[in-house]
């Protein structure tokens, strides 16, 4: 970065800011004027994810543009263009940028484009719908092949993408060989993380992502998903939209090659995993789940919902969009 980093590293006072803001004021400005309008202006920067976008774009855009142009190739890189890992790899370090009103955009979709298998189409949607990234067809739609346009199509993929309540991306939660999915020393961009997790107002998704060349058997084990406690739950196939059924302790699957196994966990009765802590003195010290130092207090028989690695205490007031725990 040299001497364009902003003297006190503040990316937001940095040129390329500086110069998106403009447009986004100017655009603000058109808004304003039509108000009798119902169109709604996106606006979308692109600066590939330099001078540190995704800490300030939300101040201006919508979403931003955040690695080089996608190309449909499983791997690899050609001048300014990247295949899907790469990309994938990148989304594992910064996703935590993204939420409603501004998302990180990993580019265009390629499903349907080059040489890519089934397989590498599923996995190219199953992981841009989870990492909600913006979902911008990028291939002709006549005479699209039947099984494309299923995948495009998928309701329960898009609808996590999408989801009124949950903004935030699915994050890692593990390499697939014990180490946490969030360590930044994993430099392969290979074989990115392959577990992943997200929240939606219907329950605990996880994403499977085989990126080895054979096919393998992954596992979704539940004590080390965050979100979710040993115990039995209902695990749902969001690319049939079946049931799987009912399992305790993990769910093992068998992942083709390049693929993406989606699965959503709940209840043995479908629902949202909370947990209800049962009266016993009156109130509960709650701990933090991995290191089980004490975190603070909650009243007996309120739901609580351990949401990533941490437990806080229930808001005081409920509302819709919030019906449980959140964690900061």
């Amino acid at each position: 970065m040299g001497s364009n980093a902003p003297a006190d590293y503040d990316w937001s006072g940095s040129r390329t800011a500086r110069r998106y803001k403009a447009m986004g004021d100017a655009l603000q400005q058109q808004q304003q004027q039509g108000q009798n309008s119902t169109s709604t202006i996106q606006y979308s920067l692109c600066a590939w994810g330099h001078a540190h976008v995704e800490r300030w774009g939300n101040q201006t855009g919508h979403s931003w543009r955040m690695w080089g142009d996608i190309m449909p190739r499983w791997d690899g890189k050609e001048q300014w263009s990247w295949g899907l890992m790469p990309i994938v790899k990148q989304a594992s370090l910064t996703w935590s940028w993204t939420d409603f009103w501004g998302r990180n955009d990993w580019d265009m979709l390629e499903v349907g484009n080059g040489n890519l298998t089934l397989e590498e189409n599923r996995s190219h949607f199953a992981m841009w719908c989870a990492l909600k990234s913006p979902l911008i067809i990028g291939t002709p739609l006549d005479g699209i092949d039947a099984a494309i346009l299923g995948i495009l199509s998928n309701r329960e993929l898009i609808a996590f993408n999408q989801d009124s309540v949950y903004g935030t991306s699915a994050r890692p939660y593990s390499h697939g060989d014990g180490s946490a999915g969030t360590v930044a020393g994993n430099g392969n961009s290979i074989h990115p993380p392959g577990y992943w997790v997200g929240t939606s107002v219907k329950g605990i998704h996880v994403f499977l992502l085989n990126t080895y060349n054979e096919n393998a058997t992954m596992s979704a084990v539940f004590a080390e998903i965050p979100g979710l406690l040993l115990g039995e739950y209902l695990v749902h196939d969001m690319w049939t939209g079946r049931d799987l059924g009912t399992f305790k302790q993990r769910f093992d699957v068998q992942v083709k090659a390049h693929d993406t196994a989606a699965l959503r966990i709940t209840t043995i009765d479908g629902e949202f995993p909370f947990f209800v802590f049962k009266r016993v003195t009156g109130r509960f010290r709650l701990t933090d789940r991995r290191s089980h130092q004490e975190n603070t207090r909650i009243p007996a028989g309120r739901r609580v919902h351990p949401r990533f690695d941490f437990i806080s205490t229930c808001p005081q007031r409920e509302t819709p969009a919030q019906p449980f725990c959140r964690i900061s």
